[in-house]
């Protein structure tokens, strides 16, 4: 049986712009243009804490606290993704976690990390006010998953928010056209030489050898 060769995933880092101003309890908004990513489409977006150490607060809020990312068209019409995946990183200060709007160092509690919206509560002046964002951890990672995948087409925007913007707290963007994984390809290949055991025996059946 003839394997099929995996394609390598190409990878495009995304430049972020910050936004004037602030929404929601006190949100800022970085914007990226993606119609000009050089590839036709895309399934994944990565964010990647910068591990700085520093900015905001430490413990249950270390690293990037992300309020919401989505992706609008050149009509501003909001594109979510299928799924999204998290890895969080290091608690600042030690600590056992979760990060704030985690279950677990690789479960979101979305009834708390609302990222379709700009809607965070800060929690300042009242900490038990805070709500509405998912705090990455240091060095930790978020991808949004795209099915179908996500044609590059004018207008085409990548929308995320950061809570309390501090010196330090950023994150590294990458944008995907991930190959499906070998063993669909093994599956795909299976199925292949099956339908052609399948139409050899119904030749057979119809023409027997004398």
């Amino acid at each position: 049986m003839a394997s099929i060769p995996l394609a390598n995933a190409t990878t495009v880092d995304v430049v972020l712009v910050q936004q004037p101003g602030t929404v929601a309890d006190n949100t800022t908004v970085f914007n990226a243009d993606l119609s000009g990513l050089g590839i036709p489409h895309f399934n994944t977006i990565t964010l990647t804490d910068s591990n700085s150490k520093s900015g905001g607060s430490g413990g249950q809020f270390s690293g990037f606290d992300l309020d919401a990312v989505f992706l609008t068209d050149g009509a501003d019409n909001p594109i979510n993704p299928t799924s999204i995946s998290f890895q969080a990183g290091t608690i600042r200060g030690g600590g056992a976690g979760p990060t704030f709007g985690a279950f677990s160092a690789t479960s979101i509690n979305d009834s708390i990390a609302t990222l379709s919206a700009f809607d965070a509560n800060d929690g300042v002046p009242n900490i038990s006010d805070v709500n509405g964002f998912l705090s990455l951890g240091d060095g930790g990672i978020v991808t949004l998953y795209f099915d179908p995948a996500v044609a590059v087409a004018g207008g085409l925007k990548l929308q995320l928010g950061e809570v309390n913007l501090a010196p330090g707290e950023s994150v590294t963007v990458q944008v995907a056209e991930t190959p499906l994984p070998a063993s669909f390809w093994l599956c795909l290949s299976s199925l292949l030489c099956l339908l052609v055991f399948v139409r050899q025996n119904r030749k057979l059946s119809r023409n027997p050898v004398s």
